[in-house]
């Protein structure tokens, strides 16, 4: 979590901001900050060998026990998350560049 606030911090500092939508193309202006927060972004979002993938691992068995309910539920929230979390990467970080520094 704190790379990802590190990277958003940078890019901030170095660009003016109207909206989240105008963010489009900042990889190609900060290719290291931009790397940076995919990886961020891959730990928060339980790619292996994070911790929160062990976390959420836990959460899983611990959910088969409990019913099948509980794992729907779960399952669909850890879907949901890391399909967010990859989804605002990409539009900050992808299409054309609107505004060189």
């Amino acid at each position: 979590a704190f790379i990802v606030l590190v990277s958003l911090r940078h890019i901030l500092q170095r660009r003016k901001v109207k909206d989240l939508v105008s963010h489009h193309g900042l990889y190609q202006q900060f290719p290291l900050a931009g790397t940076l927060l995919l990886i961020g972004i891959l730990g928060l979002s339980s790619f292996p060998f994070s911790s929160t993938f062990f976390g959420e691992d836990i959460l899983l068995n611990l959910s088969v026990d409990l019913g099948l309910h509980y794992l729907i539920i779960f399952q669909c929230i850890f879907i949901i998350s890391g399909i967010s979390v990859i989804r605002f990467y990409t539009i900050i970080m992808f299409g054309l560049r609107d505004n060189y520094i």
